[in-house]
């Protein structure tokens, strides 16, 4: 796992972790997306259900 890598890891946990702290959302799958290599279009299946609960949320979806 190269530098870059882990930092941008734990700079996208560490936003998600902030933005969702108040609810209760899963952060299991996210730790488990970046375990494995990196992949945009898995990334963004996988991101997908919480910006989607998140902006039923905040009632914009």
């Amino acid at each position: 796992m190269t530098r870059f890598y882990r930092v941008m890891r734990d700079l996208v946990l560490g936003v998600v972790g902030e933005l969702f702290q108040n609810a209760s959302y899963p952060l299991m799958s996210l730790n488990k997306l970046f375990t494995i290599k990196w992949n945009p279009k898995r990334c963004n299946n996988a991101l997908k259900p919480y910006f989607l609960k998140f902006l039923k949320d905040i009632k914009v979806g």
